[in-house]
This record gives structure tokens, C-alpha cells and sequence, in this order.
């Protein structure tokens, strides 16, 4: 019995660059597709070789130039299948510890990642019995 070939099929992303982020409240819905939705203007840049046959990258929000919070991500593959990319965002000086979560998968032959994000909730403030985490999808395409 001959040993199977290992499966390459070269799923290429390169996060390196300006990216438009839309983020909608509900995950049955693309966000695009919503009227409620909140999109952002990023760049992301290398930082190196991940350890799960991707990259890790790091970015900032570029418009609206009001918007704060810091990126930091990791692609995951390892020659098969799609490209899964894990992100967090982060706003952390006091009193506001606040975080996003991305976790999605690269749409094969384009320049989108499509995916959930879930976040901390309310800012560190208020009755704490109502907090809760709010929820949605994201789209992520290259721009530039």
C-alpha cells in the first residue's frame, strides 16, 4: 500500500496592507447586507512568521481617525485547505480594557476574510449585572 501525498493546494493571503473592516450585530446576516453596520479602515503589517504555518501581523485603525485600539493577528495553515485568521483588538488603557475577538476564513481567489467577532461589552463602567458581550460577523477586504 503506497503512503497518501500530502495535500497542498497553496491557499495564498498576505494581510500585509489598507483593509476595510464591516462589522454587523447579527450572524445569520453578511454585514454588507445590513443596514446596521460599523466600517472601519485598517492597516495591518507583517510581523513575522506565525508558529502555525502562517503569519502574524499587527495594525491600527486609519479612519474614522477618531477610532482607537490597536491590532494583533495570526494566519493559521498549513497547506490544505483555506487560510484561518484569528485577531484581537485592543484598547487597553484604564479605565477601559476593552477587547474584540476575530476569528474567520480567508474566501479563496479573493481579498476577503469573512468571520464572528465577539467583544467585552460595555466599557468599564456601569451596573455590572447588565454587561455582557455583544456579537456579530465581519467582513475584512483588501483595499489597497
Amino acid at each position: 500500500m503506497e503512503a497518501a501525498a500530502a495535500c497542498s493546494d497553496a491557499d495564498t493571503l498576505d494581510m500585509e496592507g489598507f483593509w476595510e473592516l464591516t462589522q454587523s450585530f447579527s450572524v445569520d446576516v453578511p454585514p454588507e447586507l445590513l443596514p446596521y453596520t460599523s466600517v472601519f479602515k485598517v492597516k495591518l503589517g507583517s510581523a513575522g512568521a506565525g508558529s502555525h504555518g502562517g503569519m502574524l501581523f499587527e495594525g491600527s485603525f486609519v479612519s474614522p481617525e477618531t477610532q482607537v485600539g490597536t491590532f494583533s493577528g495570526e494566519t493559521f495553515y498549513h497547506q490544505r485547505g483555506v487560510q484561518l485568521v484569528q485577531m484581537v483588538m485592543e484598547y487597553t488603557p484604564e479605565p477601559y480594557c476593552y477587547y474584540q475577538l476575530f476569528c474567520g476564513r480567508h474566501i479563496r481567489d479573493s481579498q476577503t476574510v469573512d468571520g464572528g467577532w465577539v467583544d467585552v461589552g460595555a466599557p468599564g463602567h456601569g451596573d455590572p449585572s447588565v454587561l455582557s458581550g455583544y456579537f456579530g460577523r465581519f467582513r475584512l477586504r483588501r483595499t489597497e
